[in-house]
């Protein structure tokens, strides 16, 4: 069974920041194109919308992709449900985090960090 990999706004923040400069690494972002047309690595639109926000060579990118089967929706109930799942945990956990990384958490597609 293949697995289908979701990728995160800090992947692609961190490979072309860091790793990966678009410029300086196009096989990578070409290897990832080819692992999108197999199935294998997807994003979603809320990421989409984030990376988009910006005006760089990484948002170019992005937008280059938005009419392919790249951003996945997150509309569905099914996912909705799941969302509102977590979000009521990470309520829950007020002892744990601050309030500002809750607020951050539940306002980004990225729970991790804010993007730019």
């Amino acid at each position: 069974m293949t697995s289908l990999y979701l990728l995160d706004t800090n992947i692609f923040i961190q490979a072309n920041r860091v790793s990966y400069p678009i410029e300086v690494f196009p096989g990578f972002w070409e290897w990832l194109d080819q692992k999108n047309k197999q199935g294998l690595v997807k994003s979603i639109k809320p990421v989409y919308e984030e990376l988009t926000d910006g005006n760089d060579t990484l948002a170019d990118w992005v937008k280059d992709r938005n009419s392919q089967d790249w951003f996945l929706s997150v509309d569905d109930p099914d996912t909705q449900t799941a969302f509102g799942k977590i979000a009521n945990w990470v309520m829950t956990q007020n002892q744990k985090y601050k309030e500002a990384v809750i607020s951050d958490f539940l306002q980004v597609a990225d729970p991790c960090r804010r993007p730019r």
